[in-house]
């Protein structure tokens, strides 16, 4: 697969992110035909499989911006995946119905005391609503359910154990549904 960001607008204060609602960065969502244009592009290089990613914020990428955002990329793509903010159960149904196949959610630690430092203010401040957003989209229908930590918040092993104690929880209660674990980007 290949990552298309369609926004960076955050409502969220993570202490270690780049999207961080306070910084001044030029932040924009790309409109429907600029979506079709890139997704263009990227199938003519013979990729079938796009994962769509967005900052974190209800306001400027609203559930039905990002919708309606896949329904353009499915007329380029075999597959469309997500990884946004956590939907409710609901909205992930919409998403299915949509034609999203996969989500992707970076717990991005699963120690709820560090949590809670790095994530002090915004919609992921609430650590279980995260936490339990692949279970909302293997409840939703969603084929594809990836779960990961960003390993370097907290000692990487204690993460590494934890993503693995909640995919296998995951894989053992949703048979039909593919569940993998995504690492972060890493650089030396």
């Amino acid at each position: 697969f290949t990552p298309m960001y369609i926004a960076d607008y955050c409502d969220n204060f993570c202490v270690y992110c780049g999207f961080n609602h306070n910084n001044n960065i030029n932040r924009r969502c790309l409109t429907m035909d600029e979506i079709a244009k890139e997704a263009e592009n990227i199938a003519q290089t013979g990729l079938k499989n796009i994962l769509v990613l967005t900052g974190e914020s209800i306001k400027y990428s609203p559930v039905d911006y990002i919708l309606e955002a896949v329904k353009v990329l499915r007329k380029y793509f075999d597959s469309v995946s997500i990884e946004v903010y956590s939907f409710s159960q609901e909205d992930y149904v919409r998403a299915v119905e949509a034609g999203v196949d996969g989500m992707t959610m970076f717990q991005e630690c699963y120690n709820k005391d560090i949590y809670r430092t790095l994530h002090p203010g915004g919609p992921k401040a609430n650590y279980e609503y995260r936490l339990d957003a692949p279970e909302r989209a293997c409840k939703a229908g969603l084929r594809n359910v990836n779960v990961g930590a960003l390993l370097g918040l907290n000692e990487w092993r204690e993460e590494a154990f934890f993503t693995g104690v909640h995919a296998d929880y995951l894989q053992h209660k949703y048979k039909d549904v593919e569940i993998a674990v995504s690492t972060p980007s890493m650089r030396p």
